[in-house]
């Protein structure tokens, strides 16, 4: 089976379950590979959040820096990469004690909790718009593809953590916390 796009929408479980999938993606794999000497590799975004900040939480117990890293669009910091990592960074402090974050994880937390407060259950709306309103959000407007802004705008969708597979080189589907 092929698909025509990296569209989340494309990648329903019925579709794809017990299949490997090869997708290759500009900034994404840039960055996989910017951080191929860190220790453990996953993979996150505001539809994992909840699981991804379980998993660092696992790992900040046996190593006291966990690195997020934003993959960005043409090179560039994007608005919905900064969002993802804040909406992670803020459900892992509500797991364990403060943190010490650097300037740009406190910039990242501060910018996802401007974003949300007073939300109250319109929070994807408010990340839609935003990633709207950032350069990847105009690219996928541009292709057609609005509606996966409002897809990637749901928190909290998926308990799934991609883990980078180092001896093939691929991401597994790690479900869960118990698997990192």
């Amino acid at each position: 089976m092929l698909f025509r796009s990296n569209s989340p929408r494309e990648y329903s479980a019925d579709r794809v379950s017990g299949r490997t999938l090869v997708i290759s993606t500009t900034n994404g794999t840039a960055a996989l590979h910017a951080c191929r000497a860190a220790r453990e590799i996953l993979v996150g975004a505001i539809v994992n959040r909840a699981a991804v900040a379980a998993a660092i939480r696992l790992l900040a117990a046996t190593d006291e820096r966990v690195h997020l890293v934003c993959a960005g669009t043409d090179g560039e910091p994007s608005a919905e990469d900064v969002l993802a990592a804040g909406a992670i960074l803020d459900a892992a402090a509500a797991d364990g004690p403060a943190d010490v974050l650097d300037a740009a994880a406190a910039a990242a937390r501060g910018m996802f909790r401007d974003l949300v407060a007073g939300q109250q259950g319109h929070v994807p709306g408010a990340l839609g718009r935003a990633f709207a309103q950032s350069p990847g959000g105009a690219n996928l407007i541009a292709l057609g593809m609005s509606d996966d802004l409002a897809t990637c705008a749901q928190i909290d969708t998926l308990e799934i953590v991609p883990r980078l597979d180092r001896e093939c080189g691929c991401l597994r589907q790690e479900i869960g916390r118990a698997h990192v």
